[in-house]
C-alpha cells in the first residue's frame, strides 16, 4: 500500500471524529451558556421560591400561577377571620394558592408584591396576584403624600416606594393586579377629602390594579371592626356572593352600620374577582 493510499485512509477516519469533537464540544457550550442563563435568573428573581430546572415549561407554553396574599402587620382586636382570607380565596375564586404571612417588615412586603406579580419572558411563568390585603397602621399625622402605610418593622411604604416596585426589566414585567385592600386608618383618603386623590391608590390602580379599597377615617384599634370588615367584604362579597368591588365595599359598610363612604375605593367598581 503506498503512502497516498495510507494517508487517504487516515484522513477518512480522523475527520469524522474530529468533527464530531468539535459538534459535541458547541452543543455543550451552548448548553452551559443556556442554563446559567436560568441560573442566574433564578438568582436574580426567584431566589425565594427555588425554582428546580425541571419545573420550568416548555417553549411551546406559558405557566401561571394566580394568588392571594395577606400581609397582617397589626392585628386589630382580639379575634381574627385574617388567617382565613387565603383559604377562601382559594375555595371560590380561580385564586390558585392562598398566602398569609404574619409581622412582615418592609423589604417581605415589597419583595413579596414584587415575586407574586412577576411575569418571567425567559421561564414563561407568569405570577400574577389578584387579591392583597395588608392590615397596619397608616400615617395619618402626614397628609401629604397621603397615605404612608407601616411595616412591621417600624418603616413606612410611601407611595412613591411602590411605584418604584413597578416595571419593566430585562426578561420580563412587573406590575399589580385584581384587589387591593389597606385597612388602616385614613388608608385611602382623609375624611372628606375626594377618593381620586389617593396617592397610595394611585401607586396601584395606575400601574394595573383594579381597585384600591381602604378607609377615610381612623378606624378602632380594639373590638371586632376588623373582623367584621373581614368577613363581610373578603367571605361574603367577593368570595361567596360574587359582587363587584363597589357593590362589595357598600355592603360591608352597610353591615358595620357605618356611614356612607367610610369604607371607599378607587379604580373599576364592577371589577369582579373572577370564580375558579
Amino acid at each position: 500500500m503506498n503512502k497516498f493510499v495510507i494517508i487517504l485512509l487516515f484522513i477518512l477516519i480522523l475527520v469524522p471524529n474530529v468533527l464530531n469533537l468539535v459538534k459535541g464540544f458547541i452543543v455543550t457550550r451552548k448548553s452551559i451558556r443556556h442554563s446559567h442563563t436560568i441560573i442566574f435568573l433564578n438568582n436574580k428573581k426567584e431566589s425565594r421560591k427555588n425554582f428546580s430546572i425541571s419545573s420550568i415549561p416548555g417553549e411551546s407554553g406559558w405557566t401561571t400561577y394566580r394568588y392571594g396574599l395577606v400581609h397582617d402587620v397589626y392585628t386589630y382586636g382580639a379575634t381574627q377571620d385574617i388567617t382565613n382570607i387565603p383559604d377562601w380565596l382559594e375555595e371560590y375564586t380561580f385564586i390558585d394558592y392562598g398566602i398569609y404571612v404574619s409581622d412582615p417588615d418592609e423589604a417581605r412586603i415589597k419583595s413579596d408584591l414584587q415575586y407574586y406579580n412577576t411575569k418571567s419572558y425567559y421561564l414563561k411563568v407568569s405570577r400574577e396576584c389578584y387579591a392583597y390585603h395588608i392590615n397596619t397602621h397608616g400615617l395619618t399625622s402626614l397628609d401629604e403624600p397621603d397615605r404612608a402605610l407601616e411595616a412591621a418593622d417600624g418603616n413606612w411604604l410611601y407611595p412613591s416606594e411602590i411605584i418604584n416596585l413597578w416595571g419593566d426589566y430585562n426578561g420580563g414585567t412587573i406590575y399589580p393586579h385584581g384587589i387591593i385592600v389597606a385597612y388602616a386608618c385614613q388608608s385611602l383618603v382623609n375624611e372628606g377629602e375626594s377618593v381620586s386623590g389617593s396617592e397610595m391608590a394611585k401607586a396601584f390602580v395606575d400601574y394595573g390594579a383594579e381597585a384600591f379599597v381602604g378607609s377615610t377615617f381612623d378606624v378602632p384599634l380594639s373590638g371586632t371592626m376588623n373582623n367584621d370588615f373581614i368577613d363581610a367584604f373578603w367571605e361574603v362579597a367577593i368570595c361567596k356572593w360574587d359582587y363587584s368591588v363597589s357593590d362589595a365595599v357598600s355592603y360591608t359598610v352597610q353591615m358595620l352600620n357605618l356611614n356612607s363612604g367610610d369604607f371607599n375605593y378607587y379604580g373599576n367598581g364592577s371589577y369582579k374577582l373572577p370564580r375558579s
